[in-house]
């Protein structure tokens, strides 16, 4: 008998309601979305889920998220709108990742923070390459599995089984292998590149929208 519940949203619901959910439901979901919420729920913290999700987890605009509840999420897909995560989260989340602790099965993130975030405090001890647009890509096929899409520069980050994470800045992805980069693109790598490779340089580069796919 099929257990698995294919999607789940909740648009809206009681403060002791979404408890009870969030606390003690306990049967697979193959999607969740949690849209944002009321104010109400800034104070309720949760550590993890008490069931699996085992494809996609959307969140959007939740206080209550935290770092803990990020790494229990082993989820295909993740996306996290207006998340509040510091930059050192974000390198914690990326470091466990690499260790292969955490988000194991995780191959696409869409990460949306509430305010700009310093790239390189972020990726600090991960041993990130910054990739050329022009001259690396990567073929990634999409979380629904139906088409494939080249991915083009970004930062690159191994785990240790040889898996590798490009972290991007913008959700640009190529139809085809030979399709070319634009100018935009190519001058706002120049202009990261700089920063990058400067270990003193007064200028950060701040970002808020980072998009991360598994290889």
């Amino acid at each position: 008998m099929k257990t698995e519940i294919r999607r789940a949203i909740i648009t809206s619901a009681t403060l002791s309601m979404f408890k009870i959910f969030m606390n003690r439901f306990k049967r697979s979901i193959r999607e969740l979305y949690l849209p944002e919420r009321d104010p109400e729920y800034d104070e309720n913290v949760y550590k993890c889920l008490n069931f699996n999700v085992n494809h996609y987890f959307y969140a959007d605009t939740c206080p209550w998220f935290n770092l803990e509840f990020f790494l229990n999420i082993e989820s295909i897909a993740i996306t996290l709108k207006s998340i509040q995560l510091s930059d050192e989260d974000l390198n914690m989340f990326l470091r466990s990742w690499q260790k292969g602790k955490t988000n194991r099965q995780v191959r696409q993130v869409v990460l949306l923070t509430s305010s700009a975030r310093d790239v390189k405090e972020i990726l600090k001890g991960c041993g990130g390459e910054l990739m050329d647009p022009r001259t690396t890509q990567l073929k990634f096929r999409e979380v629904d599995g139906q088409e494939y899409k080249w991915i083009r520069g970004g930062i690159h980050i191994r785990r240790n089984d040889g898996r590798i994470a490009a972290i991007l800045n913008n959700n640009r992805r190529y139809s085809t292998e030979d399709e070319n980069v634009s100018d935009v693109e190519i001058e706002k790598y120049l202009e990261a590149r700089d920063i990058w490779n400067s270990e003193n340089s007064p200028d950060k580069w701040l970002e808020s929208d980072f998009y991360i796919y598994v290889f």
